[in-house]
């Protein structure tokens, strides 16, 4: 087997310290925290009550409007952050040889907004008014 050379040629960061590669580094330099109280969900009943939220980022800068509601949150930082690499690396937008690309990503727990809607609608409706996309939109790596 022939151990092949890969090469870094874009990057891009969507984090709770801003929503570009630059925000990120002065937020890095600066010591800034993402750090919070929790503003997307009611946490009043939890006992942690902060998170590094993502809190400047909209989809609709990336995708059209139907296409965002349609796809989980985790699927849309992820589609904006590979957009956003591809623009740092100047790639054109088709690529002469795609499947000699790749993206790597990173979440912690991404997608557990619709594992928690899921849970809401079978507990409330029932099983059978549960999106059948649920666990595939819930999953990370399908992003």
């Amino acid at each position: 087997m022939t151990i092949r050379r890969v090469v870094i040629t874009g990057m891009s960061a969507i984090t709770p310290l801003g929503t570009s590669l630059q925000q990120l580094w002065d937020g890095l330099l600066t010591c800034k925290s993402g750090i919070q109280r929790i503003t997307q969900f009611d946490a009043s009943d939890l006992p942690c009550q902060i998170a590094g939220e993502i809190n400047d980022f909209d989809p609709t800068d990336y995708l059209d409007r139907k296409e965002a509601r349609r796809i989980p949150r985790v699927a849309q930082i992820s589609l904006a952050a590979a957009i956003d690499a591809v623009k740092d690396a100047k790639l054109p937008e088709t690529m002469p040889e795609p499947e000699r690309a790749g993206v790597v990503f990173g979440t912690a727990i991404g997608g557990i907004d619709r594992v928690d809607e899921g849970i809401c609608v079978l507990r409330t409706a029932g099983y059978h008014k549960v999106n059948p996309f649920v666990v595939p939109t819930s999953i990370p790596n399908f992003s």
